[in-house]
């Protein structure tokens, strides 16, 4: 079996990591642990302010939320994409995706559950490889902080 080389780029300590809502959305705690966490593996969060603007089925209006998952994917200084949490939703921002030009750097992009929806976007429409595993939330509970 021949490995091929990956077209992103592994994380390292100092890299910034973007993390998006793009379905459901968490508590303030939550989201605090979340970015004590990815600090304490020696990456730098990003995390929109308005991240935490929704109701009980979304994070935050589509349009705030897929402003977030563009800026995430589009922006040049961060290395990965890490989803805070899966559920409903995500998959209403597929059209507003596919109306964007894929960047031209690839990026990590994690999460699951309904987030699976847009790593078959990713994959299939950008040719992007993905990584479909832990939630930043889960991360951040599983750790002692």
């Amino acid at each position: 079996m021949k490995l091929t080389k990956r077209k992103y780029k592994t994380l390292e300590k100092g890299d910034i990591v973007d993390i998006i809502a793009p379905a459901l959305g968490c508590t303030q705690k939550d989201l605090d642990r979340v970015e004590k966490y990815i600090k304490s593996i020696g990456l730098i969060p990003r995390i929109p302010k308005d991240i935490l603007k929704g109701d009980i089925l979304a994070s935050a209006p589509k349009e705030v939320r897929f402003k977030h998952l563009k800026d995430a994917l589009t922006n040049k200084t961060s290395k990965a994409v890490w989803c805070i949490k899966g559920g409903n939703s995500s998959p209403e921002l597929i059209p507003l995706l596919a109306k964007i030009k894929p960047p031209a750097k690839q990026k990590l992009f994690i999460g699951f559950s309904d987030i699976t929806m847009l790593h078959m976007f990713l994959n299939q429409q950008w040719g992007w490889e993905t990584v479909h595993g832990p939630i930043a939330r889960v991360m951040s509970v599983r750790k002692k902080n």
